[in-house]
């Protein structure tokens, strides 16, 4: 956890801006920026990880969808963070 707290305090998110987590896994980051009054969403292609996403951040928006294909419009996340899944992508 003590990462993530770092990764916030680097990235400083506005409070009630929109953070977007692409591959938010468990959803720790999601988390702690909850913590600091972010509007926070995630978006992970395991069902299993977003399960556990939806108990340690109850107040994010969880979504399973690739990150490769985001289904969002243009310019809605004031932030989008993507930490260990990069290689992942087939395509990145």
């Amino acid at each position: 956890m003590e990462h993530y707290k770092w990764l916030l305090k680097t990235l400083a998110p506005e409070k009630g801006k929109n953070l977007l987590d692409v591959g938010c896994g468990g959803g720790y980051f999601l988390s702690e920026a909850e913590k600091i009054g972010v509007k926070t969403f995630g978006l992970d292609l395991s069902e299993s990880a977003l399960s556990i996403a939806r108990k340690e951040a109850k107040n994010s928006s969880l979504l399973c969808a690739s990150g490769e294909n985001l289904p969002f419009r243009d310019e809605t996340f004031d932030y989008v963070a993507n930490f260990g899944s990069l290689e992942h992508f087939l395509n990145p």
